[in-house]
């Protein structure tokens, strides 16, 4: 420190002190501690002691926005907000483990992984994170990291029966299925109150194709933990396999009540609907999963097809033309959906057109039954003259006995019509619509959130129904001729 002397004085003077310099730091300091007592004693517990108190907060903050996003089923909004609680404060494995659990919701199993990793080795004595990602190993298929994880749980907590059951279920996907067993028997004295147990111990006997102890397990998981959406969808889809639909719509119905924003669910539950006749609930389902996704063309072709099927032409001419769009290369079969569903509404000249358009696509054949049918469209659009062309041309390339009758009909219903009405009025030729795109998707309401219970009463007999188990992508099938028999296009959407 500088001395200053004036004149010959032997007095210093000493630069003052800035005041309020240190005052400010102690009430800095002790406002912090005021917020942590004030806080939970909870919020104290759970403070890492590591880094800027006020920045954990408010990353606090974010991250229960995030863990209420996540239980209401909103992944994408409980990711984000996730993310951002980390990126703000990365030193909290609460945070780290909460993502990997959304991730896990979302089927992003190599980020969950990440994810669980990094909260273990922030908490690396926490056998509840060491079972974590031992889960998430194991669904993303790494063995290997699954059984590491998993000996590490047990031996952070010996009693607890889950990570044992999964230390079982990796024995079975190894083929071990006597040392599976064996391991699995250990869990009988151990404590068992976990929802995740219940539903491991149904995949266990899943894989050993024992129904009744699988339906049980399952059932205990979804009553355990009631919020759980995927403990439902699974009861749901084990009890529709025994034929209990009743109660698989049930289960069903909960699962898209508390995960109304997932495909899977919706399109499984729409495919039972279908197969019991319950066509109305069917296309609600499909309606809602194109308003969830409206850029897949399998949700389109799924809710057309229903709509088709009820014999709803008008209604379903959107959906299946928006299904088209979205995925031009659609084979025939789908096509010629379109093409009937226009038929049906005696929208001839149109459906001529579409027809027209499409079989000149490169790539695309004229074969002799698409030609015929073609000429079966221009007939009934009085346009005698195309037909006549076409006939010619379908003429020329007709081999089989079956389609050189189908010519001979329609060149005789054709000389008929001429007969008949040589000069169609405009009011005969001009049809409803020149374009599907004037049409509007149906005012279908959405699913209501009903209150749901598990009702073991009677189960009715339907007929054999198959929920789907992957997300839908395009409804594609092996390709069948336009205005060709539709009953074995279920199968397109699947």
């Amino acid at each position: 420190m500088f001395k200053i002397k004036i004149f010959n004085s032997n007095k210093e003077i000493k630069p003052a002190k800035k005041k309020g310099t240190g005052r400010a730091f102690y009430a800095v300091s002790l406002i912090l501690v005021l917020i942590l007592l004030a806080s939970s004693s909870r919020t104290v517990a759970e403070y890492p002691w590591n880094g800027n108190p006020l920045t954990w907060l408010k990353a606090r903050e974010i991250y229960e926005q995030g863990k209420y996003s996540r239980s209401r089923y909103m992944l994408v909004d409980a990711g984000n907000k996730l993310k951002r609680a980390i990126k703000l404060y990365p030193n909290d494995w609460r945070f780290h483990a909460e993502l990997a659990l959304n991730l896990q919701y979302e089927k992003k199993f190599p980020e969950a992984v990440i994810e669980s990793k990094k909260a273990l080795e922030l908490h690396p004595k926490d056998p509840d994170l060491a079972m974590q990602l031992a889960y998430n190993s194991y669904l993303n298929n790494d063995i290997t990291e699954s059984t590491k994880a998993v000996e590490e749980a047990i031996k952070l907590s010996p009693t607890t029966a889950a990570p044992v059951v999964l230390k079982a279920l990796i024995l079975q996907s190894q083929n071990q299925a006597e040392k599976a067993k064996t391991v699995y028997e250990s869990t009988h004295q151990m404590h068992k109150d976990s929802p995740l147990y219940w539903y491991l111990c149904g995949e266990y006997y899943a894989n050993l194709q024992d129904a009744q102890a699988t339906e049980a397990n399952f059932r205990q998981a979804s009553l355990t933990d009631q919020t759980n959406a995927e403990y439902w969808e699974t009861l749901g889809t084990v009890l529709l396999k025994k034929g209990d639909y009743d109660n698989g719509i049930v289960c069903l119905r909960r699962a898209t009540t508390l995960n109304p924003r997932d495909l899977v669910y919706l399109n499984n539950l729409a495919s039972i609907y279908t197969s019991t006749g319950n066509i109305s609930s069917a296309a609600e389902c499909y309606y809602k999963a194109t308003s969830l996704d409206p850029r897949n063309p399998g949700s389109w072709f799924r809710f057309g097809l229903t709509l088709f099927y009820n014999k709803q032409y008008l209604e379903a001419e959107h959906p299946l033309w928006k299904g088209l769009q979205l995925n031009p290369s659609s084979d025939d079969r789908l096509w010629g959906f379109y093409f009937e569903t226009l038929e049906k509404q005696n929208k001839y000249k149109f459906a001529a057109k579409q027809l027209n358009d499409y079989l000149k696509r490169p790539g695309k054949q004229s074969t002799a039954k698409n030609l015929t049918y073609l000429a079966h469209l221009q007939l009934k659009a009085y346009q005698y003259k195309q037909a006549e062309e076409t006939l010619s041309r379908v003429e020329k390339n007709t081999n089989t006995a079956d389609e050189k009758t189908k010519i001979q009909e329609l060149k005789q219903e054709l000389a008929q019509a001429e007969k008949e009405n040589p000069n169609p009025s405009p009011e005969d030729a001009e049809q409803e619509s020149n374009s599907a795109a004037e049409n509007t998707a149906p005012e279908i309401p959405a699913i209501g959130n009903l209150p749901l219970r598990l009702n073991l009463g009677s189960s009715k007999s339907s007929p054999s129904a198959t929920p789907v188990k992957e997300s839908s992508s395009s409804a594609k099938a092996s390709a069948t001729p336009a205005n060709e028999s539709s009953s074995s296009a279920k199968e397109s959407s699947q």
